[in-house]
């Protein structure tokens, strides 16, 4: 926790190394807004890793547009405001850095929208390394991230000059991170990608949509993959399993492959349940589930399941799994999915289907007589024949 000007405390969501921990407090000493002259220019400029400067005359009204953004975006970046500026002639804002190119331009009048798009492709490094401190950065610039998965310093070099080359190409369009696998490589698997190294991904931010590199690494394939990524001609890597051979069961089984088969029939309503197989509460809610499947099975109304760690969702589905067991409700003749947050019993369930689903069904829940358990049979009560 840290505690805001006005003495209110509020979570602290920053970098967790020292030099963070010192650039955020350095934020909250200043101003959202600093008036800058030709004298204090150059020392503000290089006062953190990213300086964002508006130049702006006096009376423009830009200049109060830019104050509120400011105010907004001051925990994470430093703002200054300057009448001239002998780096860009005329309106506009230069943002500083202390990596690559050392400043960025944008000229002329700008929208809200507009600029912090500008800060945000411009306040990464062409290509820097990647972990907890700095992931949500990249999550925030919304562009396509592209893996590059080392475990020696010797692979992490091999093609780093060819790739900062191809990063430097497609800047604003896709960002390059370099990602130890020694520390992360399990996240290959999130990318589709073999835990073998060097590799190569590129993971759709906005969609989770995943492009694995298959082929050899290669700038050449490197350079079509990334290419071929932002130009939509690439199909997305969708990791599914087997496509069952039967699937008679009360509880329909869905994999990746048959997704949009299942689940998306218009023509059904369909509650699905997102689960893992080491998850203790989707283990205990399965008798359950099997049993509220009975109650539908052979109607219009679909119970299924899905495990979510051996299969990915297509791209257009509008959510994304956080934990297990999730249930979601998608009404027939509708793309929306409603979730469950019900309780996880028999009543429950089929109560909220009742209410939601567009088809009906007539359910009797029919409760198993709990047998009263028989005392145990002492050795002294039995009679033994007389021998």
């Amino acid at each position: 926790m840290c505690t805001n000007r006005d003495g209110e405390a509020k979570d602290y969501t920053g970098p967790r190394k020292a030099d963070g921990i010192v650039s955020y407090m350095k934020k909250q000493n200043l101003p959202s807004l600093t008036e800058l002259t030709p004298e204090t220019l150059a020392e503000f400029a290089a006062s953190d890793r990213v300086v964002v400067v508006a130049v702006l005359p006096k009376d423009s009204e830009d200049r109060q547009n830019f104050k509120e953004l400011a105010e907004r975006l001051r925990d994470d970046y430093v703002f200054g405001i300057i009448e001239e500026n002998p780096d860009i002639e005329g309106p506009g804002v230069v943002l500083y850095k202390q990596f690559d190119e050392g400043k960025n331009i944008l000229q002329g009048e700008f929208t809200g929208d507009e600029l912090i798009d500008f800060i945000r492709i411009n306040s990464v490094p062409l290509m820097d390394e990647i972990g907890p401190n700095n992931y949500a950065n990249y999550m925030d610039a919304g562009l396509p991230l592209a893996y590059y998965f080392y475990s020696t310093p010797e692979e992490r070099t091999a093609h780093s000059a060819e790739i900062e080359a191809i990063a430097k190409e497609l800047k604003g369009k896709m960002n390059f991170v370099y990602i130890d696998a020694a520390k992360f490589g399990a996240h290959a698997s999130n990318l589709n990608l073999k835990e073998e190294w060097p590799a190569f991904g590129i993971q759709d931010v906005l969609t989770s949509a995943k492009y694995p590199l298959e082929k050899e690494l290669t700038a050449e394939n490197i350079k079509a993959l990334a290419e071929g990524v932002l130009e939509g001609t690439v199909e997305a890597s969708i990791k599914s399993e087997p496509i069952p051979e039967t699937n008679d069961e009360p509880v329909k089984v869905v994999v990746a492959h048959t997704y949009k088969e299942i689940v998306e029939d218009l023509n059904k309503d369909v509650l699905i349940e997102f689960y893992a197989p080491w998850c203790g509460h989707c283990k205990n809610l399965a008798p359950i589930y099997e049993k509220v499947a009975g109650y539908y099975q052979n109607s219009d109304i679909v119970i299924a399941k899905l495990d979510a760690t051996a299969n990915d969702l297509p791209a257009d589905v509008p959510f994304q799994i956080q934990g297990f067991p999730t249930i979601k409700f998608r009404k027939a003749g509708s793309s929306e999915y409603i979730d469950y947050e019900g309780n996880r019993s028999e009543e429950d369930i089929v109560k909220f289907i009742t209410e939601n689903a567009v088809h009906k069904v007539d359910v009797q829940i029919v409760k198993e007589e709990v047998k009263e358990e028989e005392e145990p049979v002492k050795a002294e009560d039995i009679e033994h024949d007389e021998l």
